[in-house]
Order: C-alpha cells, then structure tokens, then sequence
C-alpha cells in the first residue's frame, strides 16, 4: 500500500442519516493523527492493524442532509481489534470510571426517570434499558425496588466484568427483547458508534412499550465544533476530536432530534429550561447574565433549533 492510500478492505458508507449516496469529502485523516494522541490507543497500533500510520480514512458531508459521518466502513474484524487490541483495556476502565463520566451517566439517567415518574402508575416497576452500557454505571445505580435496569453490551471485556460484577446485562437481542417491553432505553453515547444509527433507533422503538421514553446522548458537532476540528486536518495536526474508526456519525442538535423523530418518536422538552440565570452575581455582570438569559428563553419561546445533543423522546404508537 503506497503512501495515503485508503484501506482496500474498507466499505464505502452511504448517508446513514437519510441514505443518500452523494457525499462530498470534508477532510482526509491519517491514521497517526488521530491515533497518537489518544492515551488509550497502543503506540503499536499500526503493527498490530497491519495498516500504515498514513493510512488514509476520510469524513464525508452528504450533499441532500448535510450530515457528516465517516466514509469508511471498516470490516468487523478490524475495529474488533480496535476495540480489544488497540485500546488499552486498564486505560478504557479507568476512564470509564471517571467520577466525571460517572456524573455524567448519572445525570441522564436522572432525567429519564425525572420523565418516567408518574407515567405509568405508581404500582409499575419501571423497566429500563442501558443500550450500550458500558461498564454498568447506570445499570449499578438504578437497580432498586421501584426500577429495574438492565444492560445490553457487545463488548467481550465489559461483558465479562459486568457477569463478574453480577449486573443484569446480554449480548443477544433476543435476551434483550424477552426482558421487555421497556419502559425507557438510555443511548448514551452509542448512536455516534454504529454504522447504522436509523436501525439502532428502531429497535430501542421495538423494546419499548407504549409511551416509552428514550434518552439518546451524542458529542455535539453543530457547525462551530465541527469546523473547528476540521481545521486540524489539512494542517496534519494531532486530533482527537475526529475518529474515523469509533466515531462513524458527527451529529448536530439538529440531526439528532431529525434523525429521532423520523424513527417514530415525539421529541419531550426537559422540565425545566435551564436558559443560564445566575442570580449569585452582582453588578454589570448580573444585567449582563440577565440579557442573555433572556434572549435564550426568547429563543426557546419562538421554537428555536435544538441547542443540545441530549434528546428526550416519547415512543409514538
């Protein structure tokens, strides 16, 4: 393989936001630009991929949605290795342990119960489902008298640890499916994951039952994210922002909530609108911050675009 030549292994994507098969190319990443600056990737990733450091995988933008996502589907084998091989399996755990993304799965699971209470009686032991789970965090914290949760996982290493842990968890659908239908399914962090995202998203409106809720969790790349990481590439500087390989799709607010109801659900605003009021400051900067807030609840009354990659949705029937 000479120099910047694209894997041969690879399979061309289409739009896995609407299907169209027109890309536009956005950027070319070698692989060392966005692998020698992750902290969990093997030094030896190339030798171990059989791939060289300058291996080229490029983003795309299609030209009828506009959606961003990888152009490159690599093969099973190869980001099963990505995933098992590549990445520190020490370093993956003590990052998945992160108090920060502990608080983070934490908070989404609290909004999806915040929407869930009340909705189906008070006699109803909430089933939920962490779709993509992890190492468990939030199938750990809900478990209780009133929610069960359970945990689906395709991982080997995490699954191995979860059976170890005793949390409820399975690799096959069909586990998953019998344990259903669920009251709410959490995505955190998934949808940017899989090469299909539409189909990941009708079956979590599979298992759910009637009026399920679904909690879906993106990194947001709206255009100013996006365009600043873009800038990167063509200067050949390290980014860790864009990963063609475990990053398939780059969602915007906007996308997500798109692809969302297009999948048969009813976006649900949060209960309350957080639109930046900080009462605790004082003089010019107390005015300042109430200006801004109140150009943002502005916005939201006028029915403003999506403003996060954090979505709440209903299970239409």
């Amino acid at each position: 393989m000479s120099a910047n030549d694209t894997p041969p292994e690879a399979v061309r994507r289409d739009c896995p936001a609407c299907g169209g098969a027109d890309p536009a190319e956005v950027a070319r990443l070698a692989a060392e630009q966005f692998c020698k600056v992750n902290s969990t990737y093997d030094a030896d990733f190339a030798a171990i991929l059989g791939i060289r450091p300058d291996t080229v995988y490029p983003l795309a933008r299609c030209r009828g949605c506009g959606f961003v996502y990888a152009a490159l589907l690599p093969p099973p084998a190869f980001l099963g290795r990505v995933y098992d091989e590549v990445i520190d399996p020490d370093r993956g755990f003590f990052e998945s342990c992160n108090p920060g993304w502990v608080a983070h799965q934490l908070a989404l699971g609290a909004r999806l119960l915040g929407g869930l209470a009340g909705r189906y009686g008070e006699d109803v032991r909430l089933k939920v489902l962490d779709f993509g789970c992890g190492y468990g965090a939030l199938v750990r914290a809900l478990n209780g008298p009133r929610v069960s949760c359970r945990g689906f996982e395709t991982s080997p290493r995490r699954l191995a640890y979860l059976r170890a842990q005793q949390l409820p968890a399975s690799s096959e659908l069909d586990a998953l499916a019998a344990g259903g239908p669920y009251h709410g399914v959490v995505l955190s962090d998934v949808l940017e994951h899989v090469p299909s995202p539409r189909e990941t998203l009708a079956l979590c409106r599979r298992l759910l039952a009637d009026g399920g809720l679904l909690l879906v969790h993106v990194p947001d790349f709206g255009e100013r994210r996006l365009a600043a990481a873009l800038a990167d590439v063509p200067a050949g500087r390290q980014t860790r922002e864009l990963n063609p390989w475990e990053h398939l799709n780059y969602f915007s607010p906007a996308s997500l909530h798109r692809m969302i109801e297009a999948a048969g659900f009813r976006m649900l605003e949060p209960a309350a609108v957080d639109v930046g009021l900080r009462p605790g400051l004082r003089g010019g900067r107390r005015w300042g911050n109430a200006l801004k807030s109140a150009l943002r609840l502005t916005r939201h009354a006028l029915g403003a675009p999506p403003q996060e990659t954090t979505a709440l949705a209903e299970r239409l029937p």
